[in-house]
């Protein structure tokens, strides 16, 4: 059983622990990293997106960020994205590969899967851009049914519409956006 910390508002560890469905039924908040993972193509930035299992409790088929996962009791958030994109991708990243954008919080009566509960995460939002190749992805069927690249321009369209079935929003989705252009925006000038 996945057994998570149990977080105060500022992200502050409670010392209690819970296990995953006991945390979601009582809608205590913890923790979840996201992993945005891109790659420029022919000038344009694109993201690695996951099409989720359909055997998932949690957004069956949708759409989501390259990887995502439960920060375990007594891990950190950059361990458990390492420990994710292993497992979903089959990504070896190191915990420097990974660059921190930002924290937040999101509370929401999760009714996609076949009981509804309310999920309330803080989420530790990380960006990968070292080169990946799509054909040597090593997916965990359990958790990734697909991948597949898409045009930074397009995916924001998409996240916006109702019946996108993504599992992110369209606001975290724009201040991803807008962190990563910044970031590259800085390294060009270093580079200039």
């Amino acid at each position: 059983m996945e057994k998570l910390e149990i977080l105060q508002e500022d992200g502050a560890k409670t010392g209690v622990v819970m296990e995953r469905y006991e945390a979601h039924m009582a809608g205590a908040l913890h923790g979840v990293i996201r992993v945005y993972v891109t790659r420029i193509r022919e000038g344009h930035l694109e993201f690695l997106i996951q099409k989720r299992s359909r055997s998932k409790a949690s957004y069956p088929g949708y759409y989501d960020t390259a990887c995502a996962g439960h920060i375990d009791a007594g891990d950190c958030a950059v361990q458990t994205a390492v420990r994710e994109m292993k497992e979903e991708l089959g990504i070896l990243a190191q915990p420097g590969d990974l660059t921190y954008l930002f924290c937040q919080s999101n509370d929401w009566l999760e009714t996609s899967g076949e009981k509804a509960f309310t999920d309330y995460e803080r989420d530790t939002i990380f960006w990968y851009q070292k080169p990946v190749i799509t054909e040597k992805l090593v997916l965990q069927k359990e958790e990734v049914e697909s991948v597949a690249w898409y045009d930074a321009g397009e995916l924001e369209i998409w996240a916006k519409r109702k019946d996108s079935h993504i599992s992110f929003t369209s606001r975290e989705f724009a201040r991803v956006l807008s962190k990563i252009n910044n970031l590259l925006r800085q390294a060009e000038k270093k580079e200039s």
